[in-house]
């Protein structure tokens, strides 16, 4: 949904709870084109488009495509992460298995970090948004996040990940 404040979507998350999370204006217009490469009308606002999910699979024949489960998210990314950890076998040993252990959950984390430290091209969220976007009833919880530094993806995911620059004298 747009709001004043920008496109919001919401999401079930743990535990059945309803999240607002809010989407990044360049996020938005990648879907729609995405929605138009395959057919549908490239507006994300367009009644058409009413029953198209965000995380759906895309066929052939113009029908709403189905979204996608939850373990099917889980399976695509474990084997995203499979063959990323497949081209690390022999340069980096350990870094593979370290990503072969990579899971939806460790996204979570990940998410928490970098939204904290910040990202290429986007500053520091605000704890607060954070601490709503995980769910967390605590903002001690979300805290523990400023602790973990967010690594730098690994070079298997180069390609689709760009490096964020480490601020002057970190």
């Amino acid at each position: 949904a747009h709001t004043d404040a920008g496109w919001l979507l919401t999401v079930r998350g743990e535990g059945a709870q309803h999240r607002a999370l809010q989407l990044p204006e360049r996020l938005v217009r990648e879907f729609e084109r995405e929605l138009g490469r395959h057919g549908f009308e490239p507006d994300v606002r367009s009644t058409g488009n009413a029953r198209v999910g965000l995380m759906a699979r895309f066929t052939a024949g113009g029908a709403p495509p189905p979204v996608w489960s939850a373990s099917g998210i889980y399976q695509a990314i474990k084997a995203l992460v499979d063959a990323a950890s497949q081209g690390l076998d022999a340069s980096d040993p350990a870094q593979a298995a370290q990503l072969r252990n990579a899971s939806t959950h460790w996204l979570r984390h990940s998410h928490g970090a970098h939204a904290l430290a910040g990202r290429v091209g986007d500053a520091p969220r605000p704890i607060q948004e954070v601490r709503r976007q995980l769910g967390h009833a605590s903002v001690a919880t979300t805290s523990a996040y400023l602790r973990r530094r967010a690594q730098p993806p690994s070079p298997a995911f180069a390609p689709i990940a760009p490096r964020r620059e480490p601020p002057p004298g970190d």
